[in-house]
């Protein structure tokens, strides 16, 4: 996902579709991974976990959720890190940005 950026408003929920690759682009089987993902602002000081939804454990897909968001409009930093079950050992991350657009309807 080098320089990847995912655009969403401000109070959407998230649901990213992703899925794990290995060099030859084949999907690789979540059986014996562990999938973590966190949200970060760009200085560090909010945080926020994402809910994972495995969706297809044997061709490594999955989906990142944030229900009901409250993110403030702004950039971010998403990281999301595999680790293997076998050995405990973190075997991979990927970290892409997603850019909070201010809603313009006040509701009012």
């Amino acid at each position: 996902m080098d320089n990847a950026v995912i655009y969403v408003k401000e109070y959407d929920s998230i649901h990213i579709l992703c899925q794990y690759l290995d060099d030859d682009g084949l999907g690789i089987n979540l059986d014996t991974v562990q999938v973590h993902s966190e949200l970060s602002s760009l200085s560090g000081g909010i945080k926020y976990p994402f809910t994972i939804e495995v969706t297809n454990k044997e061709t490594g897909e999955f989906a990142l959720l944030l229900r009901d968001s409250l993110l403030r409009s702004g950039t971010y930093l998403v990281d999301i890190l595999f680790e293997s079950l076998l050995s405990g050992r973190k075997v991979a991350s990927d970290t892409f940005t997603l850019k909070v657009d201010k809603s313009i309807t006040t509701g009012a």
